[in-house]
């Protein structure tokens, strides 16, 4: 669907979704194809909070009311 978007001539820059699109493979592809990503995550997902470091799981983060950029483990 991105290479379509991409084709119909429309400038999206940004791909959402709920947790059930989160998925690793989906994430790569969304970042291969010059997205930038903003996803729900399931509560047990592996991120950190700075690139390669500890990872943890998102529900022991304590997650401001404007949000958190993570980095998710295996994609990128």
């Amino acid at each position: 669907m991105l290479a379509e978007v991409k084709a119909w001539g429309l400038k999206a820059e940004t791909a959402t979704g709920d947790s059930w699109y989160a998925s690793k493979n989906n994430l790569n592809t969304i970042k291969d194809k010059d997205f930038q990503g903003l996803f729900a995550l399931e509560a047990n997902r592996l991120v950190s909070v700075e690139l390669e470091t500890k990872y943890v799981q998102v529900q022991t983060l304590d997650i401001p009311q404007d949000g958190l950029i993570v980095y998710l483990k295996q994609v990128g």
